[in-house]
């Protein structure tokens, strides 16, 4: 028994050397935010700053606008920091396509740092021209980071009311939109999801994709979905989660299908292990329709990418979802109320507001997008269609052209600064 036990123990042993070995070879392409340090500056180079590997929202983002940089044929170096890699990082696509250009070398002397705006004192860098790139979901700022802002030289965000809610809150700085991009996948690897197999693949599979919170409405969805669908036998839905334990989720789910009786409700088959980027593939692919009743989003790239897929949507229009959403791409929830935040944490207070969408709408636009998939209705072909036109719009070469112009706005605007000092010098020594 102890040989047995003792054996195990090394192969344990053996297992999490390989594994921190393959982590060791990364490092150089992968660093704690708090590692990111002033270096030599080289004239004429742009730095970005973000967590282009983790696994979220803003690594998602971060991947876009480097994609979009590098199309654009910008002189950039990357230098990615964060906190939790995509699983298999080292085999995906975009790792291939983006680690040659990794340095921590040196900085530009245009320097883009995209996080959370608490993570701008730590980024930024004295002699270069500092922007602060990030994304905010609520109608005001707290004042620290309305502080952390206000360090930069220019603030870049994705949406009309990221603006509105910078500018409202005392941010000083120069505003300016850059929409996120929509990363078209060449390899759409799939792998299956065992969670998924022993599921009807003729049922309708209505799919959401977040970090359980308060801000993504996950009660309202559970609660929406069996009302709509009460003794419905050919559907399901799939809740792929983060930031939550299994046990967290059947007792939410447990509590609410208890006002029904339990019995002749529709199975909810919930995901919160990390999945790799072939098994979200095979999700977004398996999937029929796509719902997000969420209260707010910055930009909102699972809705994104579910409209340019040609995937009927139904989420909430509002924020970030107002840059793309239409009645003419997606099915979006425009019967909310604004309400004071009930997530209250470190970003968001309760003097801060959002979106509560009304489930009435939820319920009605959840069954009548499920009747007209039955019907094929060519309504429905006809606006996953349009939806297909936002690759185009927010592709990476649209986003990089963008970026560059922004970038020859900064040299010009420096370049005219420079040479006003100059004569400026000559009147006086003259």
């Amino acid at each position: 028994m102890i040989n047995r036990k003792l054996s195990r123990n090394r192969s344990q042993i053996r297992n999490f050397n390989k594994g921190f070995s393959r982590l060791q070879r990364q490092i150089t392409n992968y660093s704690s935010p708090t590692k990111i340090k002033s270096v030599p500056i080289v004239p004429g180079k742009i730095t970005y700053i973000a967590p282009i590997w983790d696994a979220d929202g803003f690594g998602e983002a971060a991947r876009g606008y480097a994609l979009s940089m590098i199309k654009a044929g910008l002189p950039v170096n990357l230098m990615p920091c964060g906190w939790t890699p995509l699983p298999n990082l080292e085999n995906s696509e975009v790792f291939k396509l983006l680690s040659p250009y990794v340095d921590y070398s040196f900085t530009g002397d245009i320097r883009i740092s995209h996080w959370q705006p608490s993570y701008f004192k730590q980024f930024r860098q004295d002699g270069v021209y500092n922007i602060g790139l990030t994304v905010w979901e609520m109608d005001k700022l707290d004042k620290n980071f309305v502080n952390d802002c206000n360090l930069m030289d220019e603030i870049w965000v994705p949406c009309e009311k990221n603006i509105e809610a910078f500018k409202r809150s005392g941010v000083k700085p120069p505003i300016y939109k850059t929409f996120h991009a929509y990363i078209e996948k060449k390899d759409f690897t799939c792998e299956p999801v065992p969670e998924l197999e022993g599921f009807p693949k003729q049922n309708i599979l209505f799919y959401s994709i977040f970090a359980w919170q308060e801000r993504k409405s996950p009660e309202l969805l559970i609660e929406s979905f069996f009302e709509a669908f009460y003794k419905k036998t050919d559907v399901n839905l799939l809740l792929k989660l983060n930031w939550i334990g299994d046990p967290v989720v059947a007792a939410t789910i447990n509590r609410i299908a208890s006002k029904y009786g339990h019995s002749n409700l529709p199975p909810i088959i919930y995901i919160t292990r990390r999945l790799s980027e072939p098994q979200i593939n095979y999700i977004q692919k398996r999937g029929d329709i796509h719902v997000s009743p969420t209260k707010s989003e910055g930009w909102g790239l699972c809705t994104m990418s579910s409209i340019a897929n040609g995937k009927p949507t139904i989420a909430t229009r509002y924020y970030g979802h107002e840059e793309f959403m239409t009645k003419e791409n997606s099915f979006p929830l425009e019967n909310y109320t604004m309400v004071k935040c009930n997530q209250v944490n470190a970003f968001y207070k309760d003097w801060m507001k959002w979106a509560n969408p009304s489930k009435e709408e939820l319920v009605a636009k959840m069954q009548q997008v499920y009747q007209m998939k039955k019907e094929n209705n060519p309504e429905l072909n006809r606006i996953c269609q349009n939806g297909k036109q936002l690759k185009e719009i927010f592709s990476t070469e649209k986003i990089g052209n963008l970026l560059k112009t922004f970038v020859t706005r900064i040299r010009n605007a420096h370049k005219t600064s420079s040479e006003a000092h100059r004569t400026d010098l000559n009147k006086k020594i003259g």
